[in-house]
């Protein structure tokens, strides 16, 4: 196994780099879109025995803590920290330790050295949108939110086209939030809540219901006028 896949499956770990075709004068506002599926993670932390069990009982229970971008900077150089103490610990015994362990100093540079801390990063939220999309999964519940964040429609929302997909959205930035908490800058905020994950057998078994009852229906009519 690769030591970046190593590394990564301890706290699933990932780390994203976006280039610009065009790089970003001073003060240039731009969007940047994120299409990110979050149900992976926690579905590959399950093995295969707990995986079979969690379909067969509808026990797939995911909770979910999203921090903004602000939180974020503040809280790389502590949660890489904690990767580093889980590394050593579950990793003593790996003879690649101090390979695994020069890989994290290596992101600690990609993003803390060169990155959150450089002199010459400088981020200002203006308007921060952050949507989670339902399906594949039950209502949200036990949501909650912390910090410079507002609440974006009804929750759920539904998208303008059809079919329509319910999703759940937080807003951050000067733009949105005009009076944010005190000694809370914009963008600094984290939203948790808990869903339950629908297997795909389970939503297709109505149609089944559906479908032999018709079967059913039909057969015995045949029965009754073929005799």
């Amino acid at each position: 196994m690769p030591r970046e896949r190593v590394l990564m499956n301890l706290r699933m770990i990932d780390v994203a780099v976006i280039r610009m075709g065009r790089p970003i004068a001073p003060d240039e506002s731009r969007w940047i879109r994120l299409h990110l599926r979050p149900l992976t993670g926690p579905l590959q932390q399950r093995d295969l025995v707990m995986m079979v069990l969690a379909y067969l009982s509808n026990d797939f229970v995911l909770s979910y803590n999203v921090s903004g971008p602000t939180k974020v900077r503040h809280d790389v150089r502590k949660n890489l920290a904690s990767y580093k103490h889980v590394l050593i610990e579950k990793q003593s015994g790996n003879e690649n330790i101090g390979e695994l362990l020069t890989y994290l100093r290596n992101v600690e540079e990609l993003l803390v050295t060169n990155g959150t801390e450089h002199s010459e990063t400088k981020v200002e939220i203006l308007d921060w949108r952050t949507r989670f999309f339902q399906r594949p999964m039950e209502p949200f519940s036990s949501a909650g939110a912390e910090g410079a964040v507002r609440i974006s429609g009804a929750q759920p929302n539904f998208t303008d086209r059809i079919p329509r997909i319910p999703y759940y959205e937080w807003t951050s930035g000067s733009i949105q939030v005009l009076r944010p908490p005190e000694r809370c800058a914009q963008g600094y905020f984290s939203v948790r809540f808990t869903t339950r994950f629908i297997p795909r057998f389970q939503r297709l078994l109505p149609w089944c219901g559906f479908f032999g009852l018709i079967l059913a229906l039909v057969f015995r009519w045949l029965s009754l006028h073929g005799q």
